[in-house]
């Protein structure tokens, strides 16, 4: 669960420099695992689609040493600066 909360992280910083907003708290998240994990760690491969209101979707493939594990998907906003 954590890889997939944090993955919102992930896409607003892949410019290299955190956004200007104060957050970006997911409003929902959904996490769809086929199998448990095998072995000591997870991966996450994530991509994220943002419009200029601020209002955007991140998923996720969420992936072991063996393969696909599942998918996460999560309506996010980022909020204005203050």
């Amino acid at each position: 669960m954590v890889v997939a909360d944090v993955s919102t992280l992930f896409t607003v910083t892949d410019a290299g420099e955190r956004p200007n907003a104060n957050g970006w708290p997911n409003t929902d998240l959904s996490l769809h695992l086929s199998r448990a994990p095998t072995g000591p760690w997870i991966g996450v491969a994530q991509r994220g689609t943002w419009h200029g209101d601020g209002r955007g979707m991140t998923e996720s493939e969420i992936f072991d040493a063996y393969g696909r594990i599942g998918r996460s998907c999560q309506s996010v906003v980022l909020l204005p600066a203050m």
